[in-house]
């Protein structure tokens, strides 16, 4: 299963501060035993949390994998590290996509 939405707000805290992962919404199973979730459609990504080469990939060639979840779980670190900071605070979503492509 592949998750794609790792981030503190999708983490719930209970008493005794044990994090569970929530939020389903855009996990998958991959389909026949594949290593890789490939999208039938294009949909929304979380761009701050989506591993730099499903950005830099075309739509129909996206493949996620457990790879993408930890790029997704490393930027979960940074935002605990950094109180909840927003990734790339001072880039909007569209300048963030530029500034990766451009490397």
């Amino acid at each position: 299963m592949i998750h794609r939405d790792l981030a503190a707000r999708n983490v719930l805290v209970d008493s005794s501060y044990v994090c569970k992962v929530a939020d389903f919404g855009l996990s998958r199973k991959m389909r026949d035993g594949s290593h890789y979730y490939k999208p039938l459609a294009n949909g929304a990504l979380p761009i701050r949390w989506t591993a730099v080469e499903i950005l830099l990939s075309e739509a129909n060639e996206q493949r996620f994998d457990e790879k993408t979840d930890v790029w997704s779980f490393a930027i979960l670190m940074h935002e605990i590290y950094s109180d909840g900071g927003t990734p790339y605070p001072h880039l909007s979503n569209q300048v963030l996509a530029q500034s990766i492509s451009e490397g």
